[in-house]
């Protein structure tokens, strides 16, 4: 990664990246109406969703993922998405990293999952790298991963694959 890659909560205004970066061809619109609904939920419940946009340079939006609370100490990453010219430069890696820690410190969570598109392959190796595990697959041809997490002391948890 050339510049620096910043993460920020999303706001309202955040809604309109996928369109005006033209990521609309790349989400379908289910993703988008996540997207944009994970905000919504984001402003009024921060409790229950987060939502990070990654960015670099002019605070040029490059990625974006979502980090949702299920309850009972159980938590997931959603609609991880990278800007298609800046796939394979750590951003994906680096939005999980942001997300799992999220999760693991402001949900408490001990059970994380995240299902990632068969044809993102380039996103599994870091979530397997940070203790993920496949679980499964959907019909709409997504891989499911969990990640079991087992804290040995308050300040470094481990992860058990």
């Amino acid at each position: 990664m050339d510049e620096q890659i910043r993460f920020r909560k999303a706001n309202a205004q955040d809604a309109l990246i996928p369109k005006r970066l033209g990521w609309l061809q790349k989400l379908d619109y289910k993703a988008h109406e996540h997207f944009v609904g994970a905000i919504e939920q984001q402003l009024h419940d921060p409790r229950s969703v987060t939502v990070f946009v990654a960015h670099k340079g002019n605070n040029v939006p490059v990625g974006l993922v979502i980090a949702r609370n299920l309850g009972g100490f159980q938590s997931a990453l959603e609609k991880f998405f990278v800007h298609p010219d800046e796939r394979g430069t750590g951003i994906g890696k680096a939005l999980a990293e942001r997300g799992l820690r999220h999760v693991l410190s402001s949900f408490k969570s001990k059970h994380v999952y995240a299902d990632v598109l068969l044809p993102e392959k380039r996103l599994y190796n870091p979530l397997y790298e940070l203790g993920f595990r496949e679980t499964g697959r959907t019909e709409e041809d997504r891989i499911k991963m969990a990640l079991e997490v087992v804290r040995a002391s308050r300040s470094k948890p481990k992860v058990q694959p």
